[in-house]
């Protein structure tokens, strides 16, 4: 008798149905039942039990249909009405079961092909898998992919092999290279990992992690900066490692860091104004002074060919002066440039010895001004000349400028007490140590180790620019030495430089004055009758033309290398008519021998000749107008000549 639509069956079980049950009990995983022609439940394995929570006596005989509450009702009927159409039906979704909460499920029924005998008597093999788990780790992984897809690096993961397995949008983005291009792809490709393997570290566990700064490949061969950070985690089972990487281009900040360290190097440039406006107005005034002195000389001899020797000196110093003046230009081309983010450094000659005593004081003498309007003391402890060391004046002259700069800066915003600084100069072990100490507040400690890095500063923004230590141990590096720093004994900040000496040396020297071309001793005494002038300037070679021209001029010259010195022939009665000085001079400067003559020697006239004129001008305001004339570098010979004749008319 056929079965009615939920009557259970009572006959016994064939062999057939018991092996059907043995078989459907060992799928674990999927609840497995049969369904006869009209839906009803013939068979049902333990994996169903499990999942539905009714036993076999409870289901068996019953539509399937009892299984489920709500619309899940009407979606078994629509699918067995696919799978009688199409052989099968497929769902995957939220699935309301009786008794249970709702759970996603994957169903699939298959249906017996017509005609096909059945000892069984079934029409439907349906399987229902609980994917519950499955889903909320595919939506754990979705809204991972997610968060990473919004950030705004290109994040990569590579297999043991090195193979890009997962690359999120940006990276698409980034590297112009869709993800079904990228993947299996290598690192190399990319240019994300370096050619000699050996110069990463070594992979050792899953907590390794490591930074390298890497010239990024994009798919059409554009290259960009990149900071690559590498992570290694153990693979699954054991089966070596696997590796996330997180490439941030730097693209931008690279542009900026350049920028910014143009603009400090220009910033570098308006600090030492003052020496490199000398460094380039005194070759220039010696130029056009033994230019005009020569010309001179040609109109007041009748013998041409008896000035031949005057003429070849006067070539060799031009020329001199000329290689001054395009060291000096390619210096200040060097800090201008727009650089790639490198620190720049001014080329110097291998070989080159200098005083560094006298770059000291020349460097005290540009910040003479600024100790003074500050009122802080600055003391110069040092060993007697000269104290030849390795290296490039004008670079060493340049730290030392920073340095004395940054000491001012800190003592002169120090409140409750008087500022002072000291730099000192001894010989250690064929080495020079020079120390400049100032009683300031001092570096903290948690920062001491950053403050030669690039762009770090402690001043308030606009006031500094991070970069004059760190080129500072660049140039000291570059010249054999070091530069460190260390607490100061009084409180504030110490920096030490020590640089290599230099045996055997011999500073360049110019030639001795000569006597000019036709006159004899007495005939040069005897033509001296403008009157008599003393030359005080720290450049030889501009004494020397200012000198010859002058006396080719009828006047009575004598020189002197600084302030220092001409304090000494004034002191010593030497007459003296006129005073010609420059300002900026190691070895006493122009504004302490005006100060000085002033008050004990008011009756000589004095003239400044400065390559800052404008600024300079603002410093004589201060001095109460001692000097008589300023004239301003490069200096025409008939425009001094006229100043002499004026001052001594009076």
């Amino acid at each position: 008798m056929p079965f009615r639509f939920g009557k259970r069956r009572r006959t016994p079980r064939s062999r057939d149905d018991h092996s059907l049950s043995l078989l459907l009990d060992g799928v674990p995983d999927h609840a497995l039942y049969a369904l006869d022609s009209r839906g009803r439940v013939q068979s049902w394995n333990k994996a169903a039990e499990t999942l539905f929570g009714f036993a076999p006596a409870d289901i068996i005989g019953c539509h399937h249909s009892r299984l489920y509450t709500g619309p899940a009702t009407a979606l078994t009927f629509r699918l067995l009405t696919q799978a009688r159409q199409n052989g099968s039906s497929h769902y995957e979704g939220l699935l309301h079961a009786k008794g249970k909460k709702p759970f996603w499920a994957i169903i699939d029924i298959t249906a017996t092909p017509p005609g096909t005998p059945s000892a069984t008597g079934l029409s439907f093999l349906c399987m229902v898998h609980d994917a519950t788990l499955a889903r909320q780790e595919q939506d754990h992984i979705a809204f991972q992919a997610s968060l990473l897809n919004r950030v705004r690096n290109a994040i990569l993961a590579t297999d043991t092999h090195g193979r890009i397995v997962y690359m999120n949008s940006y990276a698409e983005t980034l590297f112009q290279l869709p993800w079904a291009m990228a993947e299996g792809r290598y690192l190399e490709e990319l240019g994300l990992w370096p050619d000699d393997l050996c110069a990463l570290p070594p992979r050792q566990d899953g907590r390794e992690r490591f930074e390298r700064e890497v010239t990024a490949r994009r798919a059409d061969g554009s290259t960009f900066p990149a900071l690559c950070t590498t992570s290694v985690s153990p693979a699954p089972y054991g089966m070596g490692y696997s590796e996330a990487h997180v490439i941030h281009d730097l693209s931008d900040l690279k542009a900026m860091q350049a920028a910014l360290q143009h603009g400090a190097n220009l910033a570098v440039l308006g600090r030492m104004s003052a020496s490199l406006v000398h460094e380039i107005s005194q070759p220039m005034n010696v130029i056009r002074l033994t230019a005009e002195g020569n010309l001179l000389k040609l109109g007041k001899t009748d013998q041409p060919e008896t000035l031949i020797d005057d003429f070849a000196r006067s070539f060799q110093t031009i020329a001199d002066q000329a290689a001054r003046l395009f060291e000096t230009v390619e210096f200040m081309q060097t800090f201008s440039r727009q650089s790639e983010g490198q620190i720049p450094l001014p080329a110097a000659p291998v070989d080159r010895s200098f005083d560094l005593a006298r770059s000291l004081r020349e460097a005290a003498s540009v910040l003479y001004l600024g100790f003074q309007r500050a009122g802080v003391t600055l003391t110069l402890t040092i060993p007697d000349p000269p104290c030849l060391a390795h290296g490039h004046a004008r670079h060493i002259e340049q730290v030392l400028i920073n340095l004395l700069n940054n000491a001012l800066y800190a003592v002169s915003h120090h409140q409750g007490q008087h500022g002072e600084v000291q730099a000192s100069l001894c010989l250690q072990d064929d080495r020079w140590q020079l120390r400049i100490c100032d009683n300031g507040p001092g570096i903290a400690p948690a920062i001491a180790s950053r403050i030669f890095e690039p762009f770090f500063t402690t001043k308030p923004t606009g006031q500094g620019s991070g970069l004059g230590l760190a080129i500072s141990l660049e140039i000291i590096r570059d010249a054999g030495g070091s530069l460190d720093y260390a607490p100061s004994p009084t409180g504030g900040a110490c920096f030490s430089i020590t640089l290599p000496q230099a045996h055997g040396a011999s500073l360049p020297s110019a030639p001795p004055p000569a006597t000019p071309s036709g006159m004899t001793q007495a005939g040069l005494a005897q033509a001296s009758t403008k009157g008599r002038v003393l030359i005080v300037d720290d450049d030889q070679p501009t004494r020397l033309s200012l000198a010859q021209a002058l006396g080719t001029l009828g006047y009575q010259v004598s020189e002197a290398s600084g302030g220092h010195a001409a304090l000494a022939q004034l002191e010593q009665g030497a007459a003296f008519d006129v005073v010609i000085t420059d300002l900026r001079m190691p070895d006493g400067n122009g504004f302490e021998l005006l100060e000085r003559m002033a008050e004990d020697y008011p009756h000589v006239f004095t003239v400044v000749i400065t390559g800052q004129a404008r600024r300079d001008r603002e410093a004589f305001a201060a001095l109460e107008g001692n000097c008589d004339v300023l004239l301003p570098k490069p200096l025409a010979l008939r425009t001094l000549e006229k100043a002499l004749r004026d001052l001594l008319e009076q």
